[in-house]
Order: C-alpha cells, then structure tokens, then sequence
C-alpha cells in the first residue's frame, strides 16, 4: 500500500492502521469510505472514513449504532432492541448506557437499577426497586407525593410498591385496606363497608375480629 510516498507491506500478524483510511487485516489492506461503516474484523470498526479498535479496556460508543464491548464492535439495528452488556441497551438503534446513578427509563419496557438494563415482559409483574413496579410491561415510578393504585394488586405508598395478595388481608396505609387482592381506599366522605370485617370510618379502615365486640360509630 502506498501511503504518504512510503510502500507499506501488510503482514499476517500486522493488523494496524497507517492511515486514517486504511486498515491492515488477513494481509490485505482496506479502505474505509465515508459512506463505509462496518466491520471487518471483531476488533476493527469503519467510522466517519477512520478504523477505530475495540479493545478489552474500552467500553464505549463510536457511533449511534455502535457499541464496543468485549473487543467486539456490536451494531445496534432499528429492529434490535436487546442487551449486549449489563450496561448497555439497544434502542432506537441507539447504544444508551445505564450508569449506577442513572435511575430512570429510556423505554416502555426498559429501567436501569444499579447499572443494569431490566425488562419488563407483560407477563412479569414485579418490583426491581422500592420506587419501581412493572405493569404492562411498562416500568411505574411510585414516588414521596404519589400514593395510588397502578393495578388491581398494586398501590403505591412511601416511595414503595406494596402487593395486595388473596391471602393477605392487611392495611398498609391509614387510607388504604387490602381485600380480595385489590387495594381500596378510605375516604373522608366514605363512611361503609367492603368487607364482612371491614369498616371505614375517618378515612381509616377498621377490623372486626371474632373477639372484638365493640362500637366504633
């Protein structure tokens, strides 16, 4: 290869970059074109006209679409929304990196918690964190002011997602009383029953035992 009026010879074991344009691989030299973006070895990446290395130490992007990890340049396709790494998420044909305090998501079924990408499938209803819930397949952020209800089973209390399961019958909150695996609310203004030993009287909920024989209103 002519470069800079010099000859250059490419070797078996001489995998290097004379140029900014040129990359030595398997003895032949190749040029990378602007429009040319892509791989030709697992350590080699065509960028912006330059061949860039991934090497064991480096874990970043070059490119949107491109991810380094492992010494393995790793393309990030629109219909490729997966994981390659614990820190690193494909989406949008975009590598996003989830750092230990980055607490937030960056799609409807993806939430990073303690550097790691989680997935939210329909079928996983569950909690990765005190303030996150999956629902839907959407992570659900239950925050200091937000006490509710994102689903049947679910209510949001302190910063925490609490379960209503059928056997748990219990109160979490003054307000709030767990029945038939559904969180119910005690109003102000709501002064009934929802259960046979169930009372809401003051926005509170009241319970009724067998040995409990009194009158609160």
């Amino acid at each position: 290869c002519c470069c800079n009026s010099i000859w250059n010879c490419c070797h078996v074991a001489c995998h290097g970059v004379i140029a900014r344009g040129w990359c030595c691989y398997n003895s032949i030299w190749n040029c990378c074109h602007v429009a040319c973006h892509g791989v030709i070895a697992r350590r080699w990446c065509c960028c912006n006209s330059i061949w860039n290395c991934c090497h064991v130490a480096c874990h970043g992007v070059i490119a949107r679409g491109w991810c380094c990890y492992n010494s393995i340049w790793n393309c990030c396709h629109v219909s490729c929304h997966g994981v390659i790494a614990r820190q690193w998420c494909c989406y949008n044909s975009i590598w996003n990196c989830c750092h230990v305090a980055c607490h937030g998501v960056i799609a409807r079924g993806w939430c990073c918690y303690n550097s790691i990408w989680n997935c939210c499938h329909v079928a996983c209803h569950g909690v990765i964190a005190r303030g996150w819930c999956c629902y839907n397949s959407i992570w659900n952020c239950c925050h200091v002011a937000c006490h509710g209800v994102i689903a049947r089973g679910w209510s949001c209390y302190n910063s925490i997602w609490n379960c209503c399961h059928v056997a748990c019958h219990g109160v979490i909150a003054r307000g709030w009383c767990c029945y038939n695996s559904i969180w119910n609310c005690c109003h102000v203004a709501c002064h009934g029953v929802i259960a046979r030993g169930w009372c809401c009287y003051n926005s509170i909920w009241n319970c009724c035992h067998v040995a409990c024989h009194c009158v609160i209103v």
